[in-house]
Parts: C-alpha cells; structure tokens; sequence
C-alpha cells in the first residue's frame, strides 16, 4: 500500500519548516501553496540600499536560506504544489485542491494535516480610518518590511 502523506497548508516558512521537519522524520508530505512560490511573507522585505532600521530582515534572509538548503535534501520526500489552493474536505474524508495553474480540482487522501496559513489583520472599521496617513498596524509592518523605513509623523496606536 502507498504511504499517505502528511499534508501540510501553507507554504511560508512555518509551512516549510514542518514540511522539512515532518519528511526528515521519514514521513511523505503534500505541500501547498497558494501563490506561485514558497516563502509567504518572507518576501517582504526592504529592497537593497533601503534604510535598515532593524536587524530582521538579514536575519530572517539567512534562516529562509537555511531551510531552503535543509528543504532541497529531502525534496524526494515532498510533492510540492504551488498555485494550489485547499478546497475542503469530501465526504469521503480526501482533501480537495484546486490547482490553478492547471485549471482542474482533484482529491487525495492524506495521513495528517497542518494549517500553516499565516495570519491576516482583521480591521474593526472606524470614523477616519479610510484617510490618508491613518493605517492598521498590519499597514504598519507591511511600510517597514518593504520600505525598510517607519510611518512618518506621531504615531498613536489605539486598541487592544
């Protein structure tokens, strides 16, 4: 009988490294991502010669390229899909996928699974927050990652 993979949804570095850690192990993984590549937000990082007014993103270029090495030794044990996205589950109990760059649905069954998805901001909407210069803390960090530089200006932030 063939060995089921342990699915694992999400392709960014929490995703890989369970999907490394899971097929160092001996164990078979699927590996889902969404976009057209492997990395999630890892990617957003500020462009060479932006300001580095922190030291993450070296630090996080070095860790990404450690587990990009430590994930190309045990790629035999990874069926890697990109551009895939996870439907659901069947009544049968196999997980549905829609892989968007072959234009098809398909099934499989799988031993395991983990959600390894990243977070997304949820933004409570309030009087003002649609102006210029007002931005979610999420906005904040995307401006910081990207740009290497802070919002300009007093900052307030309100909430909990």
């Amino acid at each position: 009988m063939t060995e089921l993979p342990v699915l694992v949804v999400g392709g960014g570095p929490a995703g890989v490294a369970a999907a490394v850690a899971l097929a160092e192990a001996g164990l078979r993984v699927l590996l889902i991502e969404q976009r057209d590549r492997l990395g999630g937000a890892i990617h957003r990082q500020p462009a060479v010669g932006a300001p580095q007014i922190w030291r993450g993103p070296a630090r996080h270029r070095r860790n990404w390229a450690e587990l990009a090495s430590r994930l190309e030794h045990v790629a035999e044990r990874i069926e890697l899909r990109t551009s895939t996205v996870f439907l659901g589950i069947d009544g049968a109990g196999r997980f549905l996928f829609d892989d968007r760059m072959a234009g098809r649905v398909f099934a499989r069954p799988v031993r395991a699974a983990i959600v390894a998805v990243g977070a997304v901001e949820k933004i409570a909407p309030f009087e003002g927050w649609e102006l210029p210069g007002v931005m979610s803390a999420g906005g904040a960090q995307v401006l910081l990652k990207e740009t290497g530089r802070p919002p300009e200006g007093p900052i307030v932030v309100a909430g909990s």
